[in-house]
């Protein structure tokens, strides 16, 4: 929970009254946010590699076991990276960013699960009834494969939040603009995707859009819980049980597999079906809806505050 600012007397009541704490300037916050966190994820990962840990990927393919590692070291780098100027540059807690540990996150996080799989199942179903889409069956190892593979994706789909739509958009929403911020969350979002197989333009895009618009959701709510749960939800429900090539990746333990074949506006090509525009059409539609209807399911006005400063009028959210 956020520490309390301290009391001072007010020399014209005579009596005490909560004073804001001297805060350092939002650009200063923001910069030392990102040295943080890339120097605490190199200094991580460098530890992870020297010890040869299982490596995340074998031949451009997800291995469980290196995923799972990996999505572990990232999301503690952005925790501790968040966790330093939000506790000795501004004396608050996680709460305020709408990452507070309480029984609350998980509805968020379900709702925001639920939203992001919407997605690719719907994508799925038309590929299939135009016949675009074959689906098989397949036999992972459960234990070994799928469990460690699902928990690995929902952890790095975690770390992708924390580290582009947590302290990211709060600093620099209040050095700039919150909409400036938004977009320029979603464009890193997209170009980190670059080194992807098959990362193609409109693939990219794509990504980038939607990195936008759901930058815009965790404004609108402060809720950072409701964005894991989305981008988890996508990621496990695409990959794993649906088994389709997400982000230019085929994941080992996936519960079916399935098989894109038409034009590549349509399948996405190689990058898979996050590089097509119909999957692009439906994303936005769900994620505008969510901008709608988001707000008065998930409110953390703690945190909202922090995302919304001077855009009140903007977004018609009091916070």
């Amino acid at each position: 929970m956020s520490e309390l600012p301290p009391e001072a007397a007010n020399p014209d009541t005579g009596g005490t009254e909560t004073m804001p704490p001297r805060r350092v300037h939002a650009g200063l916050r923001f910069l030392t946010f990102l040295v943080l966190l890339l120097g605490i994820a190199f200094l991580l990962g460098s530890g992870y590699r020297a010890l040869q840990l299982p490596r995340p990927l074998t031949q451009g393919v997800p291995q469980p076991l290196g995923t799972l590692g990996i999505s572990l070291v990232a999301v503690l780098a952005g925790l501790l990276a968040t966790w330093v100027p939000l506790r000795w540059m501004e004396r608050r807690g996680f709460d305020t960013l709408g990452l507070a540990p309480e029984w609350r996150a998980l509805p968020r996080v379900a709702f925001g699960f639920l939203g992001g799989g919407l997605t690719p199942a719907l994508v799925l179903l038309v590929f299939v009834a135009t016949g675009i889409a074959t689906i098989q069956p397949t036999a992972p190892n459960l234990l070994i494969e799928t469990l460690p593979m699902t928990l690995g994706l929902f952890i790095i789909s975690c770390w992708e939040e924390i580290a582009l739509r947590g302290y990211f958009l709060q600093a620099l929403g209040e050095w700039s603009r919150p909409w400036f911020a938004a977009v320029a969350s979603g464009t890193i979002f997209g170009l980190i995707h670059a080194g992807n197989p098959g990362a193609n333009p409109a693939g990219l895009i794509l990504t980038g859009v939607n990195g936008v618009l759901l930058s815009f959701l965790v404004i609108r709510t402060g809720s950072l819980w409701l964005a894991c749960g989305y981008h988890a939800g996508w990621n496990v429900i695409a990959a794993i049980v649906l088994g389709m090539r997400d982000s230019g990746m085929v994941h080992r333990g996936a519960l079916t597999s399935t098989e894109l074949a038409g034009p590549a506006f349509l399948t996405g090509g190689d990058y898979g079906f996050e590089g097509s525009w119909l999957t692009g059409g439906v994303e936005a539609v769900i994620l505008t809806l969510l901008l709608i209807v988001g707000p008065r399911l998930v409110n953390e006005p703690a945190a909202r505050k922090f995302y919304q400063r001077a855009t009140t009028a903007t977004f018609g959210v009091e916070p």
